[in-house]
Formats: C-alpha cells, sequence, structure tokens
C-alpha cells in the first residue's frame, strides 16, 4: 500500500492523506474515519513508524560498508503487512466505541413499573417505580390514563432530559430522577 521513509513522516505537514493515493484511501476507508480517528492515526505512524525508519536509515548510512542482517521485527515487514495491522487496529478501535455508544445508550433506556394508583398526571405528579426510583413531572401537561397496565419506558431524549413513555397508550411526558 505505502512505504513510510523518514524524511516523508518527520514533517509535520505530512499526512496519512498527504502520503497515500486516491486508490489507496479509497481501498483502505482512511476518508471514512472522523477527523479524530485521523489525527490519532496520523500521530500514531509518525511515533511508530517514522522514528523507527529514520533510525534505522541512520544506522544503515553509518554502517554501509557491513552488510548486517540483524534488523529489528518491525523494520522487516511489509507494506502490506503495515497495512493490515493498521487495519486491525482501526477496526478494533471502531469496535470498542461502537460498544461504549451501546452500553451508553442501554443505560438511557429503561422499563419499569408504576407503583400505587396511577390515573396519569397533571402538572407536578410523582411516579414511584418499582425498582425504588422516584421521577416527577417537568412538564405542565396532562394526561388521564384509562387502563390497568402500569409498564412504562424510560430514556434519554436528544436535549439530555428524561421521557417517561406509559407503554400501553404510547403517550409520553418530560420527567426528572428525584430519588
Amino acid at each position: 500500500m505505502m512505504i513510510f521513509n523518514g524524511p516523508a513522516l518527520a514533517s509535520e505537514s505530512d499526512n496519512i492523506e498527504s502520503v497515500m493515493s486516491t486508490e489507496e484511501r479509497l481501498k483502505s476507508g482512511v476518508d471514512t474515519l472522523t477527523a479524530e480517528q485521523r489525527q490519532f492515526l496520523n500521530n500514531w505512524l509518525k511515533e511508530n513508524y517514522g522514528r523507527h525508519t529514520e533510525s534505522a536509515v541512520a544506522r544503515t548510512t553509518a554502517d554501509k560498508p557491513s552488510e548486517s542482517t540483524e534488523q529489528p521485527a518491525k523494520l522487516k515487514a511489509t507494506p502490506e503487512a503495515i497495512e493490515a495491522e493498521v487495519d486491525r487496529r482501526v477496526a478494533a478501535k471502531l469496535a470498542d466505541e461502537r460498544e461504549s455508544e451501546k452500553a451508553k445508550q442501554s443505560d438511557s433506556v429503561f422499563e419499569a413499573r408504576l407503583t400505587g394508583d396511577f390515573t396519569g398526571w397533571t402538572g407536578k405528579t410523582i411516579f414511584k417505580l418499582d425498582n425504588g426510583q422516584v421521577w416527577r413531572q417537568r412538564s405542565s401537561a396532562n394526561y388521564r390514563h384509562r387502563g390497568s397496565d402500569r409498564r412504562v419506558t424510560f430514556k434519554k431524549n436528544w436535549m439530555g432530559g428524561w421521557e417517561m413513555t406509559v407503554v400501553s397508550s404510547r403517550k409520553t411526558v418530560l420527567v426528572r430522577k428525584v430519588q
């Protein structure tokens, strides 16, 4: 895919996007990374391959007459092996981020059952749940519940506030946790 040489990576202006061709960027998926992920990858490549290659170039230049066969394993890596390792690490990082996002989402959604008599809400209604939590209505909305199903779901909305939804009627009200 690409060969990193010391001078190319030593320059602060060089990054993976400028070293790779359009076809290489497309095949590797580098263009699909976020700006933060590309910056991390650029820094990682500079730290891990720029430094090793530069020192190898200096050693080879100094030891030109002798033919040294003892090279660190990283210097024997082919461009394909480097590309595969970069792909593996980027995929692992993305998988970790997806898992943490799923964990965040599962922390922001749960189902419970209301305890006591539930007839709806009228402005400042207190909701007691079977899991011991207590929630208070945040909006001035009114709703008259006529069923016996007391299952409710809680989820964070796009602004970070909580919404409680009655499962049977799908009526939603803004709430905040009291206890």
